[in-house]
Order: C-alpha cells, then sequence, then structure tokens
C-alpha cells in the first residue's frame, strides 16, 4: 500500500493506513478559545497571538447544522455538483465541510457527522492523496 499524504496537512492528520479517522488541527488561545483553521494572526474572538496560542487536534465530529447542493466547484481540483455543510464539532468550532453522501435525501439537520479521509488522486511520488469529507454516522432523523 502506498504512503498517503494530506491533501491540505495543516488542517488534518493522516494516521498509519487502513485507518480513515482523522483529527482536525485547531487551536486554543490561553483564554480558552477554540478555533479552526489556526490563523497566523491569533485568536479570532480575543486577539491574542504568539506564544499565546496552541495548535491541538480536535476530534473530527459533530452536529450537522445546515447542508446544500452546490453546482459550483468550490476550488482548483474538486468537481460539481457536491455537498455542503455546517458542522458544529464537539469541541465548539463550527466549520464549512464536504459531505461524502452522494445526495441530501439522507441528510438531516441535527445528524451526527464525522470526518473521515477520502483518497482524492496520487502526486508525483505516486502517494496517495487524501482529503478529510465529513458523513453521517447515524440515520436521518424522518421529515416531520
Amino acid at each position: 500500500m502506498s504512503e498517503r499524504v494530506a491533501k491540505r496537512p495543516t488542517l488534518f492528520t493522516v494516521p498509519p493506513a487502513p485507518s480513515t479517522e482523522t483529527k482536525l488541527r485547531g487551536a486554543r488561545c490561553s483564554s480558552g478559545h477554540l478555533f479552526f483553521p489556526p490563523q497566523q494572526i491569533g485568536c479570532e474572538v480575543c486577539g491574542l497571538y504568539g506564544d499565546e496560542i496552541e495548535i491541538i487536534e480536535l476530534d473530527a465530529s459533530g452536529t450537522l447544522q445546515s447542508f446544500a447542493l452546490s453546482h459550483r466547484q468550490q476550488r482548483p481540483g474538486s468537481t460539481a455538483p457536491l455537498i455542503i455543510g455546517t458542522v458544529a464539532l464537539d469541541a465548539g468550532p463550527a466549520l464549512e465541510v464536504v459531505l461524502d453522501v452522494d445526495d441530501t435525501a439522507g441528510l438531516s439537520c441535527g445528524q451526527r457527522v464525522a470526518g473521515h479521509l477520502v483518497d482524492v488522486g496520487e502526486d508525483e511520488s505516486s502517494r496517495r492523496i487524501v482529503d478529510c469529507f465529513f458523513a453521517p454516522t447515524e440515520p436521518a432523523e424522518p421529515a416531520g
């Protein structure tokens, strides 16, 4: 099995294969505010920076707050359409994610989701490039 590398190494970890579980790279200021992604300019809440910021790992699990089908390419190398969502991480921060689902039928707000690694290509050294996408960990609640 070839080596895996993160598409965006500053945002998530790549554990040894065959695991697809990942941790997000976040930050915490000395006042206790958590944020993702880590910011070079410091804490987005209180403005602390430099030695007052610690890079930490955040569990890639949370609650789906909203989702939408996007017909627009999000970044070079991505394909459309895709489903994007807002996830409130269990650790606190909310973030925009790509959802690893075929359609919105199996999604509902309040649903538990988790991040996992997905192969998205290969680099010039034949290493597998992986990205972090989120997917439901439980069935959607019936529409009521």
